[in-house]
């Protein structure tokens, strides 16, 4: 194993501990990352995870607005074997074909299920109680290529999407590294997806934690775990934005308006379509985050009045 000469294409934190745990099955010979963005409140400049992992451990490192301006100097070094996981791009066929193994990809999902860019967030969102991760070998088409392994998990109750991705990442991992030797020898036969199948996951967009107060309580929550931390859920009080943090479910609500804020005991509570759902923290435009008890303070009207 250790003779495979392998590139690995990545960018966000999540990818790190791959890269971090393939080093020592195989020789890395360059690290392909997304060139470096703005990032943070002050939109500075900063370099992917995955960059400051590839500068520390000294690999070659490549950072290419197009990915076809560095076949060349990919097929300098002879790459047998790709992994990918999260680099942020497709792969256009001409590099496929710089690597005689392939490039394997670990994704968050049982494909051919939630293909696409946020299969997290989505298996949150539709109340799955179980998800997992595939590798596949790449092909030119999204998330399509032949199945090489899989391994299952349950989402657990409460977790977020950046716990949930944690925890596929490390599943990923370990999968990979369990089958990489089988893989690379020859002895595996790549299954392919079953296309009747398959759906097709969106990117995230900033009005999609937007608040519908008509959807019951279990939706909203699952709303607030699949869209934390970004864009977040949201809703309108006084005609400003209204950022909610903190959800939690209460049952047996129901005569209500939804969107209206009650006090339940010592909990300040929102009616939904079907029960209601606690507020921990809230946050209006342009101000700080304030726990909720804080917030009641200065807005001696929220109790009683309707989000919408």
């Amino acid at each position: 194993m250790a003779s495979e000469r392998v590139v690995y294409f990545g960018t966000p934190d999540f990818a790190v501990p791959t890269l971090e745990a393939v080093t020592q099955q195989v020789d890395v010979v360059a690290v392909v990352t997304q060139p470096d963005r703005p990032a943070g409140r002050n939109r500075q400049i900063s370099p992917s995870p995955v960059k400051r992992c590839a500068e520390r451990l000294a690999y070659p490192l490549l950072q290419p607005d197009r990915l076809r301006e560095i076949i060349p100097a990919l097929t300098a070094m002879r790459p047998t074997l790709g992994i990918l996981f999260a680099y942020g791009k497709m792969i256009p066929a001409e590099l496929l074909g710089v690597f005689p193994k392939g490039i394997l990809n670990l994704h968050p999902s049982l494909l051919p299920r939630y293909r696409g860019p946020s299969p997290v967030t989505q298996a949150i969102l539709d109340g799955q109680k179980r998800t997992g991760v595939t590798i596949i070998r790449l092909d030119a088409q999204l998330d399509h290529g032949p199945i090489v392994g899989q391994a299952e998990t349950e989402i657990e109750p409460g977790e977020t999407a950046p716990q949930l991705l944690s925890r596929l990442a490390d599943i990923g991992t370990k999968t990979l590294l369990n089958l990489l030797p089988e893989y690379a020898a020859g002895r595996l036969s790549p299954a392919p997806q079953d296309e009747r199948a398959a759906t097709i996951t969106r990117t995230v967009r900033r009005d999609d934690g937007r608040i519908d107060w008509q959807k019951s309580a279990d939706t909203i929550e699952r709303l607030s775990r699949a869209y934390f931390p970004w864009p977040g859920v949201f809703t309108t009080w006084q005609g400003k934005r209204l950022i909610i943090e903190g959800i939690k479910i209460i049952p047996h609500i129901t005569t209500t308006t939804p969107g209206t804020i009650l006090r339940v005991g010592d909990a300040v509570a929102v009616a939904c379509g079907q029960h209601a759902i606690t507020l921990r923290a809230v946050q209006v435009e342009g101000k700080t985050s304030l726990p909720v008890g804080d917030f009641l303070r200065g807005h001696a009207g929220f109790i009683g009045s309707v989000l919408v």
